[in-house]
C-alpha cells in the first residue's frame, strides 16, 4: 500500500481498506479500495469514486430491527432489497453512502450532517 491503512474489513469475496488521506493532497490516489481474494489473486475489485472518506462500517441487514425504521413497511422493503447482501456504510465528505461491499455498487446516497 502507498499509504497507511486506517480501517479494513473482510467480506466473503474481498477485503476493503481505507487508506490514510491526512496529507491533504487533492491529487492523491483513491482511499477506499476493495481487493478480491475469492480467486486468491488479490487484484483490485473496485475503487470508491469519491475522496474525503472519514469512516466505513459494515452493515448486516439481517441484524436490523423493525424499530430502527419509520414504519414496518420501510423495514420490510429494506429487508427485501438487501437480505443476503454484504453492505458497507461509507461516510465521505458531507454524504453517507450504502454500497455493496463485493461489487462497489452504490445503493443509496444521502446527505449526512
Amino acid at each position: 500500500m502507498k499509504k497507511k491503512i486506517r480501517q479494513y474489513y473482510e467480506f466473503e469475496n474481498c477485503f476493503i481498506v481505507r487508506l490514510d488521506e491526512s496529507d491533504g493532497n487533492p491529487n492523491q490516489d483513491k482511499v477506499l479500495i476493495a481487493h478480491c481474494y475469492a480467486d486468491k489473486d488479490y487484484s483490485v475489485k473496485w475503487v470508491f469514486p469519491f475522496d474525503n472518506v472519514v469512516g466505513i462500517t459494515p452493515i448486516i441487514p439481517e441484524l436490523k430491527k423493525e424499530v430502527d425504521f419509520i414504519t414496518p413497511e420501510h423495514y420490510r422493503k429494506y429487508i427485501e432489497k438487501y437480505k443476503g447482501k454484504e453492505l458497507l456504510e461509507v461516510y465521505a465528505g458531507s454524504f453517507r453512502y450504502v454500497i455493496d461491499a463485493n461489487t462497489g455498487e452504490i445503493y443509496d446516497k444521502m446527505e449526512s450532517r
